[in-house]
């Protein structure tokens, strides 16, 4: 039977070059080269900040984000596979247990609806960021994370279509890559 995990390579900061698997088939991480544009667009926003990963599968954003220097990494998504998955990256990475509260750098695994979730947390992030399943894309998924996102902080929203107009978001850029657009929203 062949393997549905895939793997894929950190691709900048503390982390470089190191592997890390995907939670398999069902998702669809982003790739080196738009992983490589993103980050070069939001490092600032990133470094020192409070990150969101929402819809993360095996966590790429969120471990590209405190690679590249984030203060602290929420990783968020429904499935047990990905919940899975993300904790073994972190294993493999050395940081899953080295990171103590009193650290300058944590993170935490959530295991939520992400819909559900945007209708009571509090919580808010100097960067979030979205990548939700294009097969299951809905603008429900979406019209609530501003709400995540602090004044001055961004929302990256990885979409299928046309960049969405979001309440109190300004777009900074969209960019195409394949069937994938990506989209960074700056909260006014």
């Amino acid at each position: 039977m062949k393997n549905p995990n895939r793997t894929v390579r950190i691709t900048g900061g503390r982390y470089r070059g190191r592997i890390i698997r995907t939670p398999g088939n069902k998702t669809h991480p982003m790739g080196e080269r738009e992983r490589i544009a993103l980050f070069n667009m939001i490092t600032d926003w990133v470094r020192e900040s409070s990150v969101a990963d929402l819809y993360c599968g095996g966590g790429t954003l969120g471990i590209e984000a405190l690679s590249r220097g984030a203060k602290s990494v929420v990783f968020i998504d429904r499935d047990a596979q990905a919940i899975a998955t993300i904790i073994d990256n972190l294993k493999q990475l050395d940081i899953y247990k080295t990171i103590e509260p009193r650290s300058q750098e944590s993170y935490s695994v959530l295991r939520a609806d992400i819909v559900a979730l945007t209708e009571t947390i509090t919580s808010q992030y100097g960067a979030v960021i979205a990548d939700p399943p294009y097969d299951q894309y809905t603008e429900k998924m979406i019209e609530r994370l501003p709400k995540l996102v602090l004044d001055g902080g961004i929302l990256v929203l990885s979409h299928p279509n046309e960049p969405p107009e979001l309440d109190k978001m300004e777009l900074m850029k969209t960019r195409k890559y394949a069937a994938a657009h990506i989209s960074v929203y700056v909260k006014k």
